[in-house]
């Protein structure tokens, strides 16, 4: 029925907006100080609340499962980012070097900043292997994003850990790298997204908050 099949495309329209709204999480102190080493199992990790990533452009459910948790001390924020898989046998991990392309490679994006203007943000990317690519992406006066590839997260402590069913990346950044503040109510904003070749020759992209732009443009992080 005509009146049927309106009702049902206003639906989808009201969850496609409702998907492609900004998320908000909470980061909560960590009760004790995790060790960077890729193992999902540190119970350092039990309390923290878990977040799932979906498509980038739609919030539609992913092929393979992304969930995250997040926390705090005074000097760090750390992430801890679990990648199903599968495909695990196929995960690609070509990238050996510091700074080197870990893009082209099944790997985790962290996007952070605590700027509300969202004028400078820092990426930081690592492969299922613990390899680290890192920059900072600044709004210059024209509104144009400027990659500073030269950046590097000093004292960042990266760890992966690759098994039969996916890849887990465990991340410490340093607040002071980032310019964050470690006060109760401190509000940053971040995405996490993950890209995954293993499916095949088009990379599956999720994210956390639904991007229409790239994963780098900051009017879409959460908070």
């Amino acid at each position: 029925k005509p009146q049927e099949k309106a009702l049902a495309r206003y639906v989808k329209r009201k969850k496609a907006t409702a998907a492609q709204r900004p998320n908000k999480g909470v980061c909560y102190r960590l009760r004790e100080t995790p060790v960077i080493d890729g193992d999902a199992s540190d119970g350092a990790w039990a309390h923290q609340p878990l977040y799932f990533l979906n498509d980038w452009r739609t919030g539609a459910k992913p092929k393979a499962s992304t969930s995250f948790r997040m926390g705090h001390d005074d000097g760090f924020l750390y992430a801890l980012v679990r990648c199903d898989d599968p495909d695990a046998a196929k995960i690609r991990a070509n990238c050996k070097e510091r700074d080197g392309a870990v893009y082209l490679d099944d790997c985790v994006e962290l996007h952070l900043t605590f700027d509300p203007h969202k004028g400078q943000r820092t990426q930081i990317l690592v492969n299922s292997i613990g390899t680290v690519q890192d920059f900072r992406n600044t709004l210059n006066e024209a509104g144009v994003d400027v990659n500073d590839l030269s950046w590097d997260c000093d004292g960042l402590l990266a760890a992966a850990r690759i098994d039969d069913g996916g890849y887990t990346v465990e991340v410490g950044i340093p607040l002071a790298a980032i310019a964050g503040a470690p006060k109760a109510g401190s509000l940053f904003h971040a995405n996490v997204c993950r890209e995954r070749y293993s499916g095949g020759t088009m990379p599956e992209l999720q994210a956390w908050s639904t991007t229409q732009g790239a994963f780098a443009d900051g009017k879409y992080f959460s908070r």
